[in-house]
Formats: C-alpha cells, structure tokens, sequence
C-alpha cells in the first residue's frame, strides 16, 4: 500500500512500478519536493491522480498505466513545465485530456490508450507540440477529425489513434519525416470514394516508416503506386475497406515486408507474382488461439479473400487463390528503453504495453519487436487452390483452403 507521510521523503528522485502497490496515491506521497520520476505503472491502485502532483515541479516522468485508476485527468498536470513523458494508459479515466497538457512545449510521449476518454484531437496539436515523438490514445472514445496541423509535428514517431470514432480524412503527413508507426485502424475514416488514401503519395518521404495500420475504416479509392517506395515496411495492414483496383505493381520491393492484410476489399486483377519474393512474410495458421495475458505478446493471423483477385498458376509451395496474403496482427509488448541523457539525470524509461493499435512509446529506434510464435485463429475463407509461382523462398508458409 502508498502509506501517506511521503512529504518527509525529500530526496527521492524515483519511485518504481511492478510493486504490487493497493490503495490510493495519497497527496503526502506526491509532495516530495525532488519527485523527478513517478513510476507506479502495473500496481492495483485505485481512486484517482491527485490535482495537487501538479505541485511538483521537478517531475520528469509520469507512469501511472495499468492499474484501477478513474476520473478525470488533472488539469494541474499541465503545469508540469519539465514534463516530457505521460504516460496513464489502461486505466478507467473518463472526460478529456486537458488542453493544458497539450501546452507543455517539452512534451516527448503522450500516452493514453484503454481507457474512456473522449472530445477531439486540438486542431493546433501539431503546433504545440514541435518535440512529440508518440502519441497514443487507442480504444478511446475519441471523435472529430485528424487537424492538418498534425504535420507540424516533425519529430513525431508513432501516431496510434485507432479504434476511437475518428472521421474524414488524413491530412498530407509529408513533413514526418521521422514517422515510422501509423495506427489508424478501426475508425471512421475516409469516404468509400476514390481519393481517400492519396495522403499515401505524401509518404514518399518517409524512409523510415514501418508499419501502416488502417483496417477496418471507409476508405475507398485505389493503393498508391508510392506504397511500392516503403522499403523498411514491415507491416502492411489495410483489410476492411472499400479500397478498389489492382495491388501496386512492385510490391515485390518491401523486401522486409512480414505481415500483408489485404482482405475483405474490392480488389481486382491478379496476384503479383513476386509477392512469391518475398521471403520475410510471416504466418501462422491454427484454430487455436492463446493470450497469456492483457499485455501479453500476442499474434493473430488470417489468410482472407472477399476480393476479385485471379490467382497465378506456377510451380511454388506456397498456395493461394481468390485473395492475396491477409494478415491481422494484434500485437502486445512490454520493454524498457532509455532516452538520451543530456544531464547525467536518471535516464530510465518505464516499460509500456502496445499493439499493432496501442503502440508503445518508445524514444529510441534502435530496439524494433519482433513478435513471437503463438498460438493463432484461423478465419474462414474460399481459398481457391491455386500456386503462386516462386514461392519457394517462403518455407514455412501454410496453406489453408477453409
């Protein structure tokens, strides 16, 4: 339990989660006057953060995520000018992120996901916040439009807003230059009529971009021909749509391409052969399906047609018919990593759970998860039984026919 009397613990610069902590965070404890990280993640506390943390000027780092928390987010946090990492996800807060958080200049990681909190993303957001490097507010009850501004935000990594009610459609996202995860899944997005995924085309010049997460949205239009130029993708998902025409010619180019989901859109033409190339495409088909845990690693697979795809005949191992390769993943992880410290101050980071829709906020690029082999679902499908020439490269591929 958080005992009160922590006033008295003057020189504590951190406190730690993982402690298995109960009861309330009790105002003594957050009036240490050198608090610099306050690390109570994945403990059972419970009621809500007090107003008066924002008291505590010396505070760095906030890591309250999975634990019983509710209520409102205190406005007072605002006030936390040193603030760069916020971090609240998988509790029950309710209301909105107030706008004096998004004020804080200095902010690196904001952090919300799993929880109910509602209203819109700022329409200056990306003004305000020129040293973002994550923002994640997944399975929310967010609403309204991503803001053009967004694309002020040039040092913003990852963006994960999905499964919320977002509506309309993406801004250009040409100046993020640094952007590597994408996670707008499971909204509203998009107007099922062409022209909804050219922001596409303003990818061009995201060389570091990874992963692409828009399934289950209202696109329509047809795939950019750029998307051929995303050479570090290794997650393509854009399942569950309206998205029409061919799949790009020289999609054979992801080379480090693993996970595809294409279905359940309204795809014409034919398989391209060299998906056949690509040998670092992953996949698992069972009828089991396992979680260890609410943050633990996780994979789920399918192979999903719902298209208009002819499939190629060719001597290869790996089979398919009237679909391309259909990749779902959910994926959850937990690690440490640490930012760059420029003050010889204490530099480490708590470990945060994420998913292809809840992503963790991460300040180094240098660590990249690699999801494990698990037990998967297998989704039903009209799989015609067909060779896709030059398979062979892919060796541990199945083929599932229902």
């Amino acid at each position: 339990k958080v005992e009160s009397g922590g006033s008295n613990l003057r020189l504590l610069c951190t406190l730690l989660g993982e402690n298995k902590l109960v009861g309330n965070i009790p105002d003594p404890v957050v009036g240490t006057s050198k608090l610099r990280d306050l690390i109570l993640e994945y403990n059972n506390l419970t009621g809500v953060v007090p107003p008066s943390l924002g008291n505590i000027s010396s505070l760095e780092v906030i890591a309250v995520n999975f634990n019983n928390l509710g209520g409102t987010i205190p406005e007072t946090l605002g006030d936390l000018k040193n603030l760069y990492f916020l971090s609240m996800g998988g509790n029950s807060f309710t209301g909105t992120i107030p706008i004096s958080i998004y004020n804080i200049s200095s902010m690196s990681i904001l952090y919300f996901p799993q929880n109910q909190l509602q209203g819109t993303i700022p329409s200056e957001f990306g003004n305000l916040l020129p040293n973002l490097i994550a923002f994640s507010v997944c399975e929310n009850r967010f609403t309204g439009e991503i803001p053009p501004s967004l694309s002020n935000a040039s040092n913003l990594e990852k963006f994960t807003i999905a499964r919320n009610r977002v509506s309309g459609t993406l801004p250009s996202m040409e100046k993020l230059h640094k952007l590597r995860w994408l996670s707008i899944a499971d909204n509203l997005l998009g107007t099922g009529e062409a022209g909804d995924v050219d922001f596409l085309s303003t990818f061009s010049n995201l060389s570091s971009l990874q992963l692409v997460s828009m399934s289950k949205n209202i696109f329509g239009g047809s795939l950019s021909q750029s998307v051929v130029n995303f050479t570090e993708l290794s997650i393509l998902a854009v399942n569950g749509n309206k998205l029409s025409g061919r799949i790009p010619e020289g999609i054979g180019k992801l080379k480090k391409l693993e996970w595809l989901h294409l279905g359940n859109n309204r795809l014409t033409g034919s398989v391209p052969e060299e998906l056949g190339e690509l040998g670092n495409l992953k996949s698992s088909f069972t009828k089991g399906y396992s979680s260890r845990s609410e943050y633990s690693l996780m994979a789920k697979s399918s192979i999903s047609s719902r298209n208009r795809l002819s499939p190629l005949t060719n001597d290869g191992c790996l089979y398919m018919g009237g679909a391309v390769f259909a990749f779902l993943l959910v994926w959850c992880l937990w690690s440490y990593a640490s930012p760059a410290d420029s003050g010889g101050g204490n530099s480490f980071m708590p470990r945060v759970f994420s998913d292809i829709g809840c992503t963790r906020p991460a300040l180094s690029d240098s660590t990249r998860p690699t999801p494990p082999s698990t037990t998967t679902r297998s989704y039903g499908n009209s799989i015609e039984k067909k060779v896709i020439g030059k398979g062979g490269r892919l060796r541990g591929m199945e083929a599932v026919f229902d």
